[in-house]
């Protein structure tokens, strides 16, 4: 038999959960970058200015409930399918072409959420011009050795802040929302923040710490210092 005080804790979750995703809305609203919603099977339920900006469009209606794949047809047939199945967080870059025509190359950073289990967070920036400019500026190669290390910090450690910055205004959200949750996902959360900072630190000791570096493409015409081998040597 359910008791009360059992009907009033689930109660109290509900509304709990209900207005984290009130926040997490509001935040997407609000953010500078194109930032959006979207389910696992690839449904759009929430966008910004800055994603219709992107799209050249002032319809809200003409984007909600329909599909990513709708907009953005990617370079690899398969990343779609990679991105929507994250649970937790990935960042990744790909040649896009959106509805509109226009071509280039974007990151994606996909953020899971912990009370919205079909839920996700995606954030998306354009970074066509940026890797175009680095390849102009690569000709001279003192600076292409500095552009080398700064496009990998970067590359490396930029998008990891991105994603401990989410992860720690979800968890913010989830407290001042109030109500029962779950505490292993908190746990599991903080544990993510904690190894990304981790793996920040490994970089820059590794940077400080190495005589020889390696190199990777980055993109056609131009590489970046491996950080992943510098880290991993230093230990």
């Amino acid at each position: 038999m359910i008791t009360n005080k059992e009907i009033n804790n689930t109660d109290e979750v509900v509304q709990a959960i209900h207005n984290a995703k009130l926040q997490l809305e509001q935040m997407v609203d609000l953010a500078p970058q194109v930032m959006l919603l979207i389910t696992k099977s690839g449904v759009i339920k929430r966008v910004n200015l800055a994603f219709l900006k992107l799209l050249g469009t002032s319809d809200f209606n003409s984007v909600l409930n329909r599909k990513i794949s709708n907009f953005f047809k990617f370079e690899e047939s398969t990343f779609l399918k990679s991105l929507l199945s994250v649970d937790n967080y990935a960042m990744h870059e790909m040649e896009t072409t959106l509805t509109t025509g226009a071509s280039g190359c974007f990151s994606y950073t996909v953020v899971g959420m912990q009370n919205q289990k079909d839920l996700m967070v995606l954030i998306i920036e354009d970074i066509t011009l940026s890797k175009e400019e680095a390849v102009k500026n690569a000709k001279d190669q003192k600076a292409s050795t500095v552009k080398e290390l700064a496009g990998a910090l970067m590359h490396s450690i930029n998008q990891r802040l991105t994603v401990i910055n989410m992860r720690s205004k979800l968890l913010l959200m989830a407290m001042d929302s109030g109500g029962v949750f779950n505490t292993e996902e908190h746990r599991s959360s903080l544990y993510n923040i904690m190894d990304l900072s981790m793996e920040i630190a490994a970089i820059l000791d590794g940077i400080e710490n190495t005589q020889e570096f390696n190199t990777k493409e980055y993109m056609k015409g131009i590489e970046i210092l491996d950080l992943k081998n510098v880290s991993a040597d230093s230990k």
